[in-house]
């Protein structure tokens, strides 16, 4: 699927508490010889890096860089994708694809993410690309066989086995994401939706507003 973007382009996941972005230069990394075993590696072993005033941390490579911030969606989603092109340099005008996270996992952090590329598109000449997320039980397997449980845990933090949308967007999601959609097939859309979330019931659907 990558064959088909431009570059730059721009990963975003709201799926979780928080907010996660990768953004890519050139498909320089993508377009190696690594297998999936070789991604989750470089990830495990990456050093991050912190921006502590801002609550961001980043993994920094030659033209990709993974960010992601834990705190409420809303109010943290403009202010990491901006922080985000600023560490290369990048307008936001300069983005050529969007690809954005609809599902599964929390209802209203699907809404927020899409409702942000939608803005952006009514004012940019942007494509926008909807992408598959992963709840944690599924994830949680993928990184137990790559040998990244530990470090997805560790990052994920607090969440409840009985409601799969909680703990924080980690790199794991973002690079799962990345991975599934390289091998997906799908087309441009004008405008997001959120394809299908975790609908929660009365006082869950408060508890998640006021976790945002």
């Amino acid at each position: 699927m990558f064959s088909q973007l431009e570059f730059p382009f721009a990963l975003i996941l709201t799926h979780r508490r928080g907010v996660g972005i990768a953004l890519f230069k050139s498909d320089l990394i993508f377009s190696s010889s690594f297998n999936e075993l070789d991604y989750y590696t470089l990830i495990k072993n990456s050093k991050m890096t912190q921006i502590r005033d801002d609550n961001i941390e980043l993994l920094e490579f030659e033209d990709l860089i993974f960010s992601r911030v834990k705190g409420k969606t809303a109010e943290n989603l403009f202010h990491l994708y901006t922080k985000t092109l600023e560490r290369f340099s990048i307008k936001s005008h300069e983005i050529k694809t969007l690809l954005v996270g609809t599902g599964p996992g929390s209802f209203t952090g699907l809404r927020l993410g899409c409702a942000f590329a939608n803005g952006l598109k009514m004012g940019l000449p942007i494509n926008l690309l909807p992408v598959k997320t992963f709840l944690t039980p599924e994830l949680l397997e993928i990184c137990r066989k790559m040998s990244v449980e530990h470090e997805f845990i560790e990052q994920l933090g607090d969440y409840q086995e009985d409601d799969e949308s909680t703990g924080f967007v980690t790199f794991f999601d973002l690079l799962a994401s990345l991975l599934h959609a390289r091998n997906e097939d799908r087309i441009f859309v004008d405008s997001l939706i959120p394809e299908y979330g975790r609908e929660p019931g009365p006082v869950i659907k408060l508890n998640e507003g006021l976790n945002k």
